[in-house]
């Protein structure tokens, strides 16, 4: 019984982050704030957005240094996502696509946090307080939206990944996301 209330509690969790989240992204795109820098992509959103325009020519014909293959995961996915759906690959589609995935991951770190305080047997009202943390943050709330372009949320959300698989002991997983994370 007590684990069914902490699965109802982290539906709640999860469904009242979620609707923050979805509103900081709805009145950051109505207000327009975004990077200046290069259409919105900055400084490393420029080599970014040119690895989800040709993941081919890129990865395989180029071949990225690895520094940049190691920051290529949010890219592959923005240009799968892309190629599969026939979507332009123009600078604000681009950054659309990154606020959204960016958006997901967070999503899904709530979703994994409140799972790790399960785990962990945190009691609810710290199980808010921490969602609320990672949430109502300026990182989140605002430099989220302003500099889409980037692999920050991504790497959160893999990085939460791996305290989750390793509090449940699952080694597998844990070494198949470790290698996923080094993109």
């Amino acid at each position: 019984m007590n684990r069914r209330i902490a699965g109802s509690d982290n539906w709640m969790v999860i469904g009242v982050l979620s609707v923050i989240i979805c509103v900081a992204g709805a009145l950051n795109a109505i207000t327009g704030e975004l990077n200046p820098r290069f259409n919105g992509l900055g400084g490393d959103g420029m080599t970014l957005a040119e690895i989800a325009k040709d993941l081919y020519g890129s990865i395989i014909v180029e071949k990225l240094d690895k520094y940049w293959l190691s920051k290529s995961l949010q890219s592959i996915i923005v240009g799968s996502v892309f190629n599969v759906f026939n979507i332009p690959f123009t600078d604000p589609n681009i950054v659309l696509a990154f606020r959204i995935l960016n958006a997901v991951c967070l999503v899904g770190t709530v979703a994994l946090w409140t799972r790790i305080a399960d785990l962990l047997e945190i009691s609810v009202s710290w199980k808010w307080l921490g969602g609320f943390l990672t949430v109502l943050s300026y990182p989140v709330l605002k430099a989220m939206y302003f500099h889409p372009v980037g692999q920050d949320y991504v790497t959160l959300l893999i990085g939460t990944t791996l305290l989750f698989l390793y509090l449940k002991e699952n080694l597998g997983l844990l070494l198949f996301v470790s290698i996923i994370g080094f993109f």
